[in-house]
């Protein structure tokens, strides 16, 4: 399940919507996801209730707000049986069901953390001062960091960094895809770290996917050369790899094999940045999260062993509609497209590998 699943599911869970089904698979993301401040950020927009600047939550606050979600008492009665209501309702209609019907505990909730950091705002004042910024899906991000850094986020992306670097390093929390362009300085490297890898440079531009949802990341340099290591590993695989253009390392989660190596053409490095898309032999499951992050869509999976199927192709900045079509035309696959709500289900032809 992906975050914007996750999402959604939370949104038909406040609007009384959701089967039993689809809470429990709900309670079962939230119980393995590790960032539970970040979920909560994710699934219920308390930063836009609270009206203050992006802070840190108390401790403990996010596991009374991911509760309150799956309290049983706070779902909104369903519709009567015979009464026809639609299967994915828009998302403005289900936030408006929710805030009448069933997500008042968790405004109060919100209320309360906004109370409580406009209180300690000015009682703690951090040693350094972090800050965030995130790229929501549909949209990129750029920023440039005090050391002159440009970093370019994807949709559903997610940076943290300190306003002034540390005397001795130059350290960044990424959570997403990144394309970053770093600033030279031999005497303070510079480092992206993720929830599963850390990559040190001192100069050189290169791309990090690395989102929590998702059990792969990938590093790929497009100019220079950066160190990478999975972190916490033990030894006996391959925990580190130095990277030149024109290389990629590959980290699958738990996979006691550790960073696989490999050559990736540089044009298509960080090419999602204008809107190109290179596939070769991608399965469909990675190419609709790369299309959902990029135009904000949803994506509704009748038949799941169509996920498997593998693409060679390129979309130049196309509209995503023209991609659909032709996702449609060279595979087994139809999209049911209704603003950004899109079912996507196996046409009656045999499931083949492309």
């Amino acid at each position: 399940m992906t975050i914007n699943e996750a999402r959604i599911l939370t949104e038909k869970k406040l609007a009384g919507l959701a089967s039993q089904e689809e809470i429990a698979a709900l309670q079962a993301f939230i119980n393995e996801y590790p960032d539970k401040e970040a979920l909560v950020e994710a699934l219920l927009p308390v930063r836009e209730l609270s009206d203050i600047p992006d802070q840190t939550l108390p401790a403990g606050m996010e596991q009374r707000i991911l509760s309150n979600i799956l309290d049983p008492s706070k779902q909104s009665a369903a519709p009567e049986p015979h009464t026809a209501a639609p299967v994915i309702p828009l998302r403005r209609l289900l936030w408006r069901r929710a805030l009448r019907a069933s997500v008042a505990a968790a405004v109060i909730i919100a209320i309360c953390i906004a109370g409580y950091q406009k209180l300690t705002k000015y009682t703690q004042q951090p040693a350094e001062s972090w800050l965030s910024l995130s790229a929501p899906n549909g949209m990129q991000k750029s920023v440039v960091l005090k050391d002159g850094t440009h970093v370019q986020l994807n949709g559903g992306s997610t940076i943290r960094f300190t306003e002034n670097f540390s005397a001795g390093k130059r350290e960044v929390f990424l959570d997403g895809e990144a394309f970053f362009e770093v600033s030279k300085d031999s005497l303070r490297p510079f480092v992206v770290r993720t929830s599963t890898l850390s990559t040190t440079v001192l100069g050189t531009s290169f791309s990090v996917r690395s989102y929590y949802a998702e059990p792969i990341a990938q590093i790929a340099v497009s100019t220079g050369k950066v160190k990478v290591e999975v972190q916490g590993m033990e030894a006996g695989g391959h925990p580190t790899a130095l990277l030149t253009p024109g290389r990629m390392a590959t980290y699958a989660l738990h996979d006691q094999a550790g960073l696989r190596e490999q050559d990736t053409n540089v044009e298509t490095i960080g090419a999602w940045k204008d809107h190109i898309f290179y596939y070769d032999r991608t399965n469909l499951k990675t190419i609709l999260a790369d299309l959902q992050r990029s135009y904000d869509l949803h994506f509704f999976v009748k038949d799941p062993e169509i996920l498997d199927l593998k693409y060679t192709t390129t979309f130049r900045n196309m509209p995503v509609n023209a991609i659909l079509k032709a996702l449609e035309r060279i595979s087994p696959v139809a999209f049911n497209k209704k603003d950004h709500f899109i079912e996507v289900s196996a046409r009656p032809s045999s499931i083949t590998h492309h």
